[in-house]
């Protein structure tokens, strides 16, 4: 267990008295020697570790605070580099389990009731490399979260921060309480959530949810559907792009915009609601905005249909 020790520094009022009753040239060293010794204190600190890991096993990160950005390599190995800064990094502690090529990573912070202090004096950012097969699960109480490309499942939610990922192989979920999420493109079925921010996500090879309470979504949907999906914002536009050959019933509408689709749809058409089938029917498309345009786009290049 990594645990940083809490140091305390204070200047009483007797210390004070007797600093300035010292002579000037030494008062003057003095108060050099403090403001050295206590900007030395805040220093970043920087844990470094090593573990071994198998393939497909997984890393969960747990944290308090901090933001996490995880990369890959081609190795059996899981590099961890942290590091902690402000003036209250020593209220911060990080604790490794390795177990069985797997890793469990959790960041405690000691004063977790004020939060506003804590916001301003600390900084912590782990920087996480992982074999590319592998399955990843993060939670942060505040930062931003990355994922480079990956093979394997990834589950991973912030309470306050944007989150960016390459392109993965495999299920996701990501969810944040206020902040953008980016993807590329997932082979595999795709949960996505936001309070606050817009969505932007490459092709799909599976199923997708996508919800914002605030902004805009982008989707690339690269074969048929066979279960009902959602894409719905409280406040921005929607663009759906759609394999050319795709079954689906389509319900799209706005409360205030215009709904427009390449496609031909047999069904109810109005400026702010399109609602019927599409080559047919299929599983339910539900795209929904309380405020701005919704776009159904028809790419050609798309021919992966079930």
């Amino acid at each position: 267990m990594k645990l940083l020790q809490r140091k305390q520094w204070a200047t009483t009022p007797a210390f004070v008295n007797q600093l300035f009753n010292l002579p000037l040239t030494l008062t003057l060293t003095l108060f050099i020697f403090i403001s050295a010794t206590i900007s030395f204190s805040i220093h970043a600190k920087t844990l470094q570790e090593s573990f071994s890991a198998s393939p497909g096993g997984g890393l969960q990160v747990k944290t308090d605070a901090g933001k996490i950005n995880v990369t890959t390599h081609n190795n059996p190995t899981i590099l961890v580099k942290v590091e902690i800064d402000g003036q209250d990094q020593d209220d911060f502690s990080v604790e490794f389990i390795p177990k069985n090529g797997n890793l469990q990573i959790i960041g405690d912070r000691y004063n977790k009731n004020n939060n506003w202090r804590w916001s301003k004096q600390l900084r912590v950012s782990f920087n996480i490399t992982v074999p590319s097969k592998y399955n990843v699960q993060l939670s942060t109480a505040g930062g931003s979260l990355r994922i480079e490309d990956l093979i394997g499942n990834v589950d991973i939610h912030t309470s306050g921060g944007s989150i960016d990922l390459g392109n993965i192989s495999g299920d996701v979920q990501a969810k944040t309480s206020g902040g953008t999420i980016k993807a590329g493109n997932i082979n595999g079925n795709v949960l996505l959530y936001t309070s606050g921010g817009s969505i932007k996500v490459g092709e799909v090879q599976g199923e997708l949810s996508a919800k914002t309470s605030g902004g805009s979504i982008k989707a690339t949907f690269a074969q048929q559907i066979t279960q009902n999906t959602e894409l719905k914002t409280s406040g921005g536009s929607i663009e759906a792009t759609l394999p050319a050959q795709i079954r689906v019933d389509l319900k799209a509408s706005t409360s205030g915009g215009r709904v427009s689709s390449d496609f031909l749809v047999n069904g109810e058409i109005s400026k702010r609601k399109i609602e019927g089938k599409i080559n047919g029917g299929g599983p339910k498309l539900i795209l929904h905005t309380s405020g701005g345009s919704v776009k159904i786009r028809k790419n050609n290049n798309i021919n992966n249909l079930m």
